[in-house]
């Protein structure tokens, strides 16, 4: 990531972010729960494929070896939907074919529910069958990333967030600030809820002011920009830590940039403020990079549709 050196900053024009340098840290998660969700529903697949034959004889208007057949078909075909094209509703698609693929390994090796309508007798009380176990702990494998990969996907982003044409991002509400967003009832960090915004941090709240000042004289509307001081900032932190649930907790620190979240928080605890602002394209990001470019901030990260990109400044 590049470094500008505030003894030698350049013009306001000749300040671009970086583009396709810095990904987010939430794409390589993604990657490797789309790897991780494929490769389980794979090993479920191939379990129930192999074994199929051995169960053709038990049937009714269908045999067992036929859904397993079906079973393996539907896994391979959603862990390439997840690999391919990873929306919402292919992560919902593979949670539920893990679900429901484990739901009915357990019911039927505990319970004896005999045949029910064109199923047949399933009841088997044993995990001595040949990968059957090992089925069981990759669908519970796939429940389990496909859950995740929903939360931390760029796909799961509120509508109105984010737009696929021409590479424009669309804040519907620019007043509803990605920090402010209450934490209860949702797994997702607030910071998944972050595109389309820059944040600037400041380690002199003076100059943050006084930059907020600049933006709005440069006729930068005042609702596309929001000053956080140090106070505010922790105060905010503290309530959404408080209303996260244990498994949102998880997940935070699952996908937080461990770094920029340090920073962040170091800012506020030494007494300096962030500065949040409306980008909903790179090349307004660009712009608004270009108007801050004579002011003393720290570190400004952009959250674009395609990851995320960061511009630091060393200390005098």
């Amino acid at each position: 990531m590049p470094t500008l050196d505030q003894a030698s900053r350049p013009s306001a024009a000749a300040v671009p972010l970086p583009r396709g340098a810095a990904r987010s840290r939430s794409t390589i998660i993604s990657w490797t729960l789309r790897v991780g969700t494929a490769a389980a529903l794979g090993i479920d697949a191939a379990v129930h494929w192999q074994n199929a034959s051995a169960y053709d004889a038990v049937t009714a208007t269908l045999s067992q070896g036929e859904l397993f057949r079906a079973e393996a078909v539907l896994a391979v075909a959603v862990g390439l939907l997840v690999l391919l094209w990873p929306r919402r509703g292919s992560w919902v698609a593979a949670l539920g074919v893990g679900a429901s693929a484990l739901a009915a390994v357990l019911l039927y090796r505990y319970v004896d529910l005999g045949a029910l309508g064109p199923l047949p007798n399933m009841y088997e009380n044993t995990w001595q069958v040949p990968g059957k176990l090992l089925s069981a702990y990759a669908e519970g494998a796939a429940i389990v990333l496909a859950g995740l990969g929903l939360v931390v996907h760029r796909g799961v982003l509120p509508r109105g967030f984010r737009s696929h044409c021409a590479g424009v991002i669309t804040v519907t509400e620019p007043h509803d600030w990605p920090l402010e967003q209450p934490a209860e009832g949702t797994l997702r960090p607030w910071y998944f809820r972050a595109t389309g915004y820059l944040m600037v941090l400041f380690s002199d709240p003076e100059e943050a002011q006084r930059a907020q000042r600049g933006l709005l004289e440069h006729k930068v509307p005042q609702e596309e920009l929001r000053l956080y001081e140090s106070e505010e900032i922790l105060r905010i932190v503290a309530q959404l830590q408080e209303e996260r649930s244990i498994v949102a907790k998880a997940v935070a620190a699952l996908v937080a940039d461990a770094s920029v979240k340090q920073r962040f928080l170091a800012t506020a605890r030494s007494g300096g403020a962030t500065l949040w602002l409306v980008a909903p394209t790179r090349d307004h990001a660009d712009y608004l990079v270009g108007l801050l470019a004579d002011y003393g901030y720290s570190f400004l990260r952009y959250y674009g549709d395609d990851g995320v990109a960061d511009v630091q400044r060393d200390a005098d």
